[in-house]
């Protein structure tokens, strides 16, 4: 509602709201489809009230929380989730792009998004390693150790993951190639309560050098 306080309507066109349940953050947990439509009907609501109803209509809300392989088609099928964004934006890029769903802690599901990126476009040269997910905000004797494990496997390893799947398919192909690994400014600056989540921040810098 702040947000949305004084924004001039004309300026706000076209309207694009990402947000992610804070419970979701860092847990592994998920939304249901039904959680996530209450959710943006309520956000909908907001955009109208402030902004009138037309503005509110065409608003692009996108759900930000943990989507899995086994969720990801129910959330997606929902009429006010935007997940077909993906999809268009690939359509708009023609032969110059493909979506491939990965799970980067699933080295099978790495192989296979490898396989299909080569079938369609030959050898990659480049590679970008920047999934992630958020803290939750616990110090770090009292982060639930489901927490921690889910934030190394996707941050830390999940980057591995994709450096191992990569890297050796650069080096036969003979024509070299570059891999870019998100951080942030948590794998240089430590943090209260933000121990599982800079620990993988700090991990991910010190992979990336060697």
């Amino acid at each position: 509602r702040i947000a949305l306080e004084g924004l001039d309507r004309a300026a706000a066109r076209p309207l694009v709201i990402a947000y992610e349940p804070v419970w979701a953050i860092g847990t592994g947990l998920t939304s249901t489809p039904e959680m996530a439509a209450d959710a943006h009907k309520f956000i909908r609501a907001e955009v109208a009230k402030a902004l009138g109803s037309e503005l509110a209509a065409s608003t692009r809300i996108l759900y930000c929380g943990s989507v899995k392989p086994d969720n990801a088609q129910a959330l997606c099928a929902l009429a006010d989730i935007d997940g077909e964004a993906l999809e268009r934006e690939t359509a708009a890029l023609g032969d110059a792009a493909m979506a491939v769903a990965l799970d980067v802690t699933d080295r099978d599901a790495w192989a296979r998004a490898r396989q299909a990126v080569e079938a369609r476009f030959g050898p990659v040269s480049i590679l970008v390693n920047n999934a992630g997910i958020g803290p939750d905000l616990n110090p770090l004797d009292a982060m639930p150790e489901a927490h921690f494990d889910r934030i190394i496997a996707v941050k830390l390893t999940g980057t591995y993951n994709g450096v191992r799947c990569f890297v050796p398919a650069m080096r036969e192909a003979g024509r070299g190639g570059h891999i870019v690994n998100t951080a942030s400014m948590a794998g240089l600056i430590a943090s209260a309560k933000l121990g599982g989540y800079t620990a993988s921040k700090f991990a991910v810098v010190g992979l990336s050098e060697v």
